[in-house]
């Protein structure tokens, strides 16, 4: 995909080139330059750039999912098989320390994709990310590592996250009471996000 996207720079290069090379041999032969060509030239390098860039915010949206995913698939050892299904607290420590990181990573997700730059990354978070957390959100003892990543964070961005993961259609009424149970037997307090 960047290699693509280098083509049409250089494509969009030689349009200029070629344009700069009209206006220089007609200097040199008196012959007047027609009246069309600089518009078209113009239109033509335009065009090439327009197609450049969304090659390379396509490019630049693919490597910062792959990324993502690498990060991802490396904590995925870590956590419990089926963890969005978990409804007790898991018996080994590491495997919720994997799910305080879980909601981390999704943290990540979120910004990068909904404030970072939305109008590049936002396809990422509507058709990848918002149904992986739908589902990891059906799970109250993800709900209550959610509660536990959330300790200490208190910036605006954090309350939005909260806010979004932690209400419909995210993580319904019943799984958010699940999940405040859980958190209050293991002595994690519950975050205030409205």
């Amino acid at each position: 995909m960047v290699i693509r996207a280098l083509q049409w720079c250089w494509l969009a290069v030689l349009v200029c080139c070629l344009g700069c090379t009209a206006h220089v041999a007609s200097a040199i032969s008196s012959q007047p330059v027609p009246t069309w060509l600089t518009p078209l030239i113009l239109l033509v390098s335009v065009s090439i750039s327009l197609v450049s860039l969304r090659l390379a915010l396509l490019a630049s949206r693919a490597e910062t999912f792959r990324n993502l995913r690498v990060a991802f698939n490396k904590l995925r050892e870590d956590l419990p098989d089926r963890f969005w299904l978990e409804t007790r607290m898991p018996a080994e420590p590491r495997h919720f320390e994997a799910m305080v990181k879980y909601w981390q990573f999704a943290f990540d997700e979120w910004f990068i994709t909904q404030r970072l730059n939305p109008k590049v990354f936002g396809k990422l978070w509507r058709a990848y990310y918002s149904e992986v957390i739908t589902v990891s959100c059906k799970s109250p003892t993800m709900v209550a590592a959610l509660f536990q990543a959330a300790v200490g964070a208190c910036g605006e961005a954090d309350r939005a996250f909260l806010d979004l993961v932690l209400n419909e259609p995210y993580t319904s009424p019943e799984v958010l009471a699940q999940a405040r149970a859980l958190a209050g037997a293991a002595g994690i307090p519950v975050p205030e996000w409205r």
